[in-house]
């Protein structure tokens, strides 16, 4: 169901949804911060649930396309919120090793802001170790905790190279795998660099670019492999 949340328990599903179920359009995404898990879907605030528990939204908590936890913050990606208002190229972070206070402060280190070095929304985002890379269609932004006052620095990575699929970025250990614009790429936290050869020329030309915005990507460990579905 589109308005709900379920959790397979003993072969039985049961209903884990928020209070008056869910109306986003975009779908649920999760995220894991010690015992609790996290939903957004960025209609509906950031909802958390502890084993066992339904979902709840979090008091102040912004809505929000993706979810990162990284270096003792969940932090919030293309949001609507935070004393910012709705703003896609928009990031938040949580109070220090507390997931339940978004509301800014020095002393929390709950800080908020926008990456305006290029145009456009941040589609994807993931954490490489303890920092945090975002993806606009055609940019990339690597943040990093750095303490108060501004909490986590964002450097833009050189060139012209992004993610539109929201869930296509495939974390490998160390290491972000994604489709770009024009190929595929492998980041390491330097500079991107593209591993599409012999097959993008193939791939882009089968893409569908009107929905590149739903490419899904996966990772089989034990055979060494990363798929996108498209």
């Amino acid at each position: 169901s589109d308005s709900k949340i379920y959790e397979a328990v003993g072969g039985a599903w049961l209903d884990r949804s928020r209070a008056g179920n869910y109306t986003g359009t975009n779908r649920q995404r999760y995220a894991v911060f010690g015992n609790i898990t996290l939903a957004t879907n960025r209609t509906e605030a950031i909802g958390a649930a502890s084993p066992g528990a339904a979902f709840a939204d979090i008091a102040g908590a912004p809505t929000a396309l993706i979810l990162v936890p990284a270096s003792g913050f969940v932090v919030a990606l293309n949001i609507n919120g935070m004393t910012l208002g709705d703003v896609q190229d928009g990031w938040g972070c949580s109070a220090i090793r507390d997931h339940t206070n978004w509301t800014p402060s020095v002393t929390t280190q709950c800080a908020a802001g926008r990456l305006l070095d290029s145009p456009g929304a941040i589609r994807a985002g993931a954490a490489l170790g303890g920092d945090v890379v975002a993806y606009k269609n055609t940019s990339m932004y690597l943040g990093r905790y750095v303490g108060p006052p501004l909490v986590w620095q964002w450097v833009r990575v050189p060139g012209d190279i992004g993610c539109s699929g929201t869930e296509s970025v495939v974390v490998v250990g160390t290491q972000h795998f994604f489709v770009g614009p024009s190929d595929i790429y492998v980041f390491d936290g330097t500079v991107p660099r593209p591993i599409g050869a012999p097959v993008r020329e193939w791939f882009f030309d089968d893409l569908s670019q009107s929905y590149r915005d739903r490419v899904i990507g996966i990772a089989d460990l034990p055979r060494d492999l990363v798929y996108w579905y498209y």
